[in-house]
């Protein structure tokens, strides 16, 4: 029975890896496999990352706007035409998340699934991405909860003013009164507005900001983990428990109990991610580990954040991507280059 459950488990549940980008010749925009092959014969001069149903964003500059490509290059169809896409700040141009996409006609937005249906009609004067099966919309200048079916529910806080993506079951919310809280996934008050600002959170942690303007770590009963201290803080990186926050001194790093690490390595901070960190000796950029040692040694002109378990490098002008052991997965020979993307299907 052990043997039939794993062999249904791993013939039923595949993952591809996609990456995004830039020809050396064509100087144009593309998408390639692990092995470095293009998996699309089209070229393009604005596209955006592949997200986990297998779609990118493509902008026609002929047409003016905007559409859908598959993994393979397919154009997929849709309901709406001619229809813009939100952008997340800090994010770009966002495209199917949860396997929904918020679009926007004539000044309304709506959601499509990834069969290009309209499935929550364009009436919403302004939403979030769908996330965890949840967006918070705005109708007739009130927040709402919606599902992916298009149900709506209202959040139990009657003085909202915005309410911000559902991450870890929590959606940031602030209050006429400029108050942060959380909401739950039913619209009820998680945490109490009594925050200047927020974070998302990471690992169950996030960063809150006080009245005093120092920010801190709290968990999911809002209480706080780590005394507001900072003047700038990031979230947590899950593999490693390293956070990057901002002293009077600079920026420092702490683990989750608050104690401040000792990782002097870079002369640039940056944050942690899948338990690595990018930094520099000199002009050059590798990458350390929580131990405070160089795991890959600084060789590369540039790097990008390592993603799914790689990490789009930088040498001698052009791009290629590495392993955590620093072993060449695809050699440098593009001109740029994005995190790599996994497909699940």
């Amino acid at each position: 029975i052990f043997l039939i459950t794993l062999f249904i488990t791993i013939t039923g549940y595949s993952q591809k890896y996609i990456i995004q980008v830039k020809d050396a010749e064509k100087r144009k925009w593309s998408y390639i496999n692990l092995k470095g092959e293009y998996i699309s014969s089209e070229f393009y001069k604005k596209c955006f990352e592949n997200d986990e149903s297998g779609y990118a964003v493509v902008f026609d500059n002929r047409r003016d706007q905007y559409f859908f490509i598959d993994e393979n290059g397919k154009i997929l169809e849709t309901e709406i035409k001619g229809f813009n896409l939100k952008n997340v700040l800090g994010l770009g141009v966002k495209g199917f998340v949860d396997g929904y996409a918020a679009v926007e006609k004539k000044d309304r937005w709506g959601f499509i699934d990834t069969e290009g249906r309209l499935i929550i009609d364009c009436k919403y004067e302004k939403v979030n991405v769908m996330n965890e099966g949840l967006s918070a919309v705005r109708l007739d200048k009130k927040w709402l909860i919606i599902d992916k079916n298009g149900n709506e529910r209202s959040p139990e806080p009657k003085n909202i003013e915005d309410i911000r993506m559902f991450i870890e079951g929590a959606a940031p919310f602030k209050t006429s009164e400029e108050k942060m809280g959380f909401l739950d996934q039913n619209g009820n008050i998680l945490i109490n507005p009594v925050f200047d600002n927020l974070g998302y959170f990471s690992g169950g942690i996030a960063w809150a900001r006080a009245s005093d303007a120092k920010i801190g770590y709290i968990d999911k009963k809002g209480n706080w983990l780590i005394a507001p201290q900072f003047l700038s803080a990031r979230k947590f990186d899950i593999e490693s428990g390293i956070a990057r926050v901002k002293t009077i001194e600079g920026w420092i790093y702490i683990d989750r109990a608050g104690n401040k690490l000792n990782l002097n390595l870079s002369n640039k901070k940056k944050d942690f991610s899948e338990g690595l960190c990018a930094g520099n000796s000199g002009e050059f950029y590798g990458f350390y580990n929580s131990e405070n040692r160089w795991v890959i040694s600084p060789q590369f002109d540039a790097v990008r954040d390592f993603k799914n378990g790689y990490a789009a490098v930088k040498k001698d002008g052009l791009w290629g991507i590495i392993n955590k052991k620093g072993e060449w997965i695809i050699t440098p020979r593009y001109l740029a280059m994005k995190v790599v993307e996994i497909i699940n299907y």
